[in-house]
């Protein structure tokens, strides 16, 4: 009889361990549940793992004008900005030292032709926002995402183009240019054009010239012979007494006694002494307008439209 009791006694107290083991939860996974819970509700309060904000999209600029292969006017704002394309250079159109240069009209037209009418810009803080001619220095995007820079070299019709310093698209840009050169595409071709084409003039700080220019005194014309392989020094900066300019009074007249410019030498940037009809041709009027300091000190009024285009009416 006790050893039945105690059997009933063993029984009874494994029945009640089994049934406590099937209703209390585990440690760990009770932990684990309010980890995860936990967990969760971090992650909805910061918003989310992995969860980014959009960046915005780029503005767009619309397209004003295109000057050459590697120079276009664009709307910014209230304002146009004549650009300067970044890591290229084509051959010149509107430069009076070097004339219309093989392929110049032909880069000019494929930049027109790939440009689109809106584009965007993204400048390169290694580079500078502006060259010594006040122009904006970027790189071109079109609405699609495409380079127009490396476009450009990519087509053959600009070279690639290191100032100084590498910029951020060096290594794709030089790359491209290779490319170009193998498949011997526009400028690179062999009946492109009747000789090499030397790459252009440095556009960032600074430019060798043909001629030297010559010491300017106040309401004095000098003359000094050109010179092939002479380089331009920055001139001194002149002080000149402040016009002020009233808006309801035209533009002061060109002194009747000045006789038409013979050559880019011949000029004086201190008065008002020449207009367009005094040049024979656009490329005379943008080397004295450049050399009198461009839409800095358009003191001849060549710029009626202050786009960085002197006489644009002259052939």
């Amino acid at each position: 009889m006790q050893q039945l009791l105690l059997v009933l006694v063993g029984a009874i107290g494994i029945g009640l361990g089994i049934g406590a083991a099937l209703f209390v939860p585990k440690s760990g996974e009770d932990t684990q549940q309010k980890t995860s819970a936990t967990g969760s509700f971090e992650m909805f309060e910061d918003g989310g793992e992995g969860e980014t904000t959009p960046s915005p999209a780029p503005e767009l600029h619309e397209v004003m004008k295109v000057i050459d292969g590697d120079t276009v006017t664009i709307k910014m704002g209230d304002k146009n900005e004549t650009v300067r394309l970044i890591g290229i250079d084509t051959p010149e159109t509107n430069d009076a030292r070097t004339g219309v240069q093989c392929f110049g009209a032909e880069a000019t037209a494929h930049l027109k032709k790939i440009i689109g009418k809106r584009i965007t810009i993204e400048k390169d803080a290694g580079e500078g926002e502006r060259d010594k001619y006040d122009r904006l220095l970027a790189y071109l995007f079109s609405e699609n995402g495409v380079s127009l820079n490396k476009k450009m070299i990519e087509d053959g019709y600009a070279y690639e183009y290191t100032y100084d310093d590498a910029y951020k698209y060096q290594k794709e840009f030089k790359a491209a240019e290779e490319i170009a050169k193998e498949e011997k595409r526009g400028l690179w071709a062999p009946d492109a054009c009747p000789e090499p084409i030397s790459k252009a003039l440095p556009k960032k700080e600074s430019a060798p010239t043909t001629f030297v220019a010559p010491p300017i005194v106040l309401g004095v014309a000098t003359t000094t012979p050109a010179s092939s392989t002479s380089t331009r020094e920055p001139e001194p900066k002149r002080e000149e007494p402040e016009v002020k300019k009233e808006e309801t009074k035209p533009a002061p007249a060109p002194e009747e006694d000045a006789p038409p410019v013979q050559s880019t030498s011949e000029y004086t940037c201190a008065s008002n002494k020449y207009n367009c009809t005094h040049f024979k041709t656009r490329a005379e009027a943008q080397a004295v307008y450049d050399q009198c300091g461009g839409a800095s000190n358009d003191i001849h009024k060549l710029d009626s439209n202050k786009d960085g285009e002197a006489c644009e009416s002259l052939p």
